[in-house]
């Protein structure tokens, strides 16, 4: 696991390799075991430069540098052979391919001695290595065809002066990239981006729009205006010729096969094989490791094939938030700990936890509206002091039906047949205590049938009242995400709708993005076994009747795992992350909401409209309305523009 940067000056100019190593410095938490950095032309053929210090390197008047103006940089965190023959960037035997990797190849040793028999010399026993020869040998269609696991890298063949940008299928690794006709740059992180000085940290208002509604901003844009996501399955190629090209190697969409008749026993059998393999498959490692435990099922499940595959107990972990119990699975984390005999650690959060708020948005990069960050954040602190690999739950409730949305054909069933009652039975109904429930519940399913696909922070009218520009109705329907992937789920089951929508948007640019960013922030690699590709294409092509019948979630991956944790855990209902936000707002985030969104911040910022912020607090703090995450979301973004716009602090500022 590594952090990633280079630069490619498409102008007549060399690179500056003291900009290449601020660079990869602003991203040292991602690999703090060494750093090293590459100078090539992309243009003539001249020897590649190495260098660590680029006061070491020789003088322009040699003229040797004066043709590099192509740089590859990388931070290296040690997770497969720690030696030092495993630093990057890493080239293959006579230096023509260079790599820049971030990631684990699960199954590189499937490979690797094949490709010795073929006469490939290997220098270090890394998965990175591999990928070079595999290329040398298929090239990158094929290469990528056959690795299993989460990865974004940069491959450089100065045989043909082409540059490959590659990121895995589900986008579990980050990769940003910046592109005008004088430069192309590209990083793990956006921060370190904003090291070039020729990349300005620029709000795009589209993008503000979608983060206010959505809580996060869908790819392939980023908060920064001209700053982007590489798409997952996808890599682009940068020809000498300044062509850029963006390709797709795959799609989850046109590898789900709805076709299979089997019975269940069938697929019970087969997905836990598969998620048995997956978990295997990332237990590759020469660091320690443990798993995130929270006392669901998907997080079970993981600890419970770790502690088979293993001969040692596991390290778990769990994060408490004390006083608030209605936050906290806990009790249930430590039954299955007691149940499997990990070695179980939990750690409590202090009730001022949301003061680290300024060292969480520096390592976001984007103004995320999700409070979950802080607990992962310092449960990913707290675990480092233990493991450098987790393993985690994420992508079981998109790949099996986990989430609560994911019933609502079951709920309107439900709500139609209600409807369908004589009078005087709804009149009976209406009399009974449950009525103010019952009500609410049928309410929240007619919202959500008239409003399925858009999810929001703010709803429309709040937006027009809360930005200071102008927003069209062109703008908001950009924010819809159902319109932007309409013409590719159309023809699925209306069960897998939900689901297909989650995998691109809310996991990809939320979910994904943070446990990479939290994790490390700290030097932590996180694993995620559920979105296997293999396992996940399998998952999402058996019969969603299996998946889930009812309001009974994760119908299937329960009996999957019926033999490997206790009925109890089996029987949970889905908890999620919860985090006590509306505690903070109340108690000790109420001064410092006041101040980061007095009237003067909020009209020297320019991007909100003082009078519909001023209406929110007051609404909130008087009880007439609960606003804690919209609030959460405006002090984020507040956070986020004294972080990167106004450069207000720096790493150095940042406490851990």
């Amino acid at each position: 696991m590594c952090g990633i940067a280079g630069i490619v000056n498409l102008k007549p100019e060399p690179i500056n390799p003291f900009i290449l190593k601020r660079m990869t410095q602003a991203i040292a938490h991602r690999g703090p075991d060494s750093d090293g950095h590459l100078l090539s032309s992309f243009h003539k053929n001249i020897p590649t430069v190495e260098f660590k210090d680029p006061g070491e390197l020789p003088s322009k008047e040699n003229g040797l540098l004066n043709n590099c103006n192509l740089g590859l940089g990388v931070r290296r965190l040690n997770i497969i052979d720690l030696s030092k023959a495993g630093d990057q960037p890493l080239s293959n035997e006579n230096g023509s391919i260079w790599i820049a990797y971030n990631g684990e190849f699960y199954n590189y040793r499937d490979y690797s001695n094949d490709l010795k028999d073929k006469g490939h010399v290997f220098k270090s026993g890394t998965d990175t290595e591999v990928i070079v020869h595999l290329y040398e040998e298929h090239g990158i269609e094929e290469t990528l065809k056959r690795m299993n696991g989460m990865f974004a890298f940069a491959l450089y063949d100065t045989n043909i002066k082409k540059l490959y940008l590659v990121r895995d299928r589900f986008g579990i690794k980050p990769l940003y990239y910046y592109y005008n006709n004088d430069l192309f740059a590209f990083s793990s992180e956006i921060k370190a981006l904003l090291q070039h000085p020729e990349i300005s940290a620029e709000v795009d208002e589209q993008s503000l729009l979608q983060n206010f509604k959505l809580r996060y901003v869908a790819s392939p844009k980023s908060i920064f205006r001209n700053i982007l996501k590489l798409p997952p399955g996808h890599y682009l190629t940068l020809a000498y010729n300044k062509e850029l090209k963006m390709h797709q190697y795959w799609n989850i969409l046109e590898r789900i096969n709805t076709n299979q008749n089997h019975g269940e026993d069938y697929y019970v059998e087969k997905y836990r094989d598969l998620l048995t393999k997956s978990v295997k498959r990332r237990l590759i490692s020469d660091v320690p490791f443990g798993a995130y435990l929270s006392g669901g099922v998907d997080s079970s499940t993981i600890a419970s094939l770790m502690s088979r595959l293993i001969s040692v107990p596991v390290k778990t972990f769990n994060v408490s938030f004390g006083v608030n119990k209605s936050c906290d699975e806990d009790v249930y984390a430590k039954q299955v700990a007691d149940f499997l005999k990990t070695e179980h650690h939990k750690l409590t959060i202090a009730e001022d936890s949301f003061k680290l708020i300024k060292s969480i948005i520096y390592y976001l990069d984007e103004p995320i509206v999700d409070p979950a960050v802080v607990p992962t954040f310092l449960l990913s602190k707290y675990a480092k002091n233990y493991v450098t690999v987790v393993l985690t739950g994420e992508g079981s409730d998109e790949t099996n039906f986990g989430y609560s949305k994911h019933c609502i054909e079951h709920e309107l069933k439900l709500f139609n047949l209600y409807c369908s009652f004589p009078y005087l039975i709804k009149k009976i109904l209406n009399s009974q205590p449950f009525k103010k429930s019952l009500f609410e519940r049928f309410e929240s399913i007619i919202q959500k049938q008239s409003n399925l696909f858009k999810t929001g922070l703010f709803n429309n009218n709040d937006l027009k009242e809360l930005l200071h520009f102008d927003v069209s109705p062109d703008d908001l329907n950009r924010c819809n995400i159902y319109e932007k992937f309409e013409s590719q789920i159309k023809d699925f089951d209306q069960r897998m709708i939900w689901p297909l929508l989650d995998i691109h948007s809310w996991m990809l640019d939320d979910l994904l993005l943070k446990v990479d960013k939290m994790t490390m922030a700290h030097s932590l690699e996180a694993r995620v076994p559920f979105l296997d590709h293999e396992l996940a294409e399998f998952a999402l092509s058996i019969p969603p009747e299996l998946k889930l019948k009812g309001n009974k979630t994760k119908r299937l991956l329960r009996k999957a795992s019926g033999t490997l944790l206790p009925g109890n855990i089996l029987e949970r209902r889905q908890h999620g992350f919860n985090v006590p936000v509306k505690d903070w707002l109340e108690k000790g985030l109420k001064e410092i909401t006041y101040d980061l969104l007095s009237e003067s911040q909020v009209k020297r910022r320019g991007y909100l409209k003082y009078e519909k912020v001023q209406s929110i607090l007051r609404e909130h703090y008087s009880g007439r309305k609960d606003w804690s995450l919209p609030i959460w979301g405006l002090l984020v973004f507040e956070v986020w523009c004294q972080a990167f716009l106004d450069e207000k602090y720096s790493k150095n500022d940042i406490i851990d």
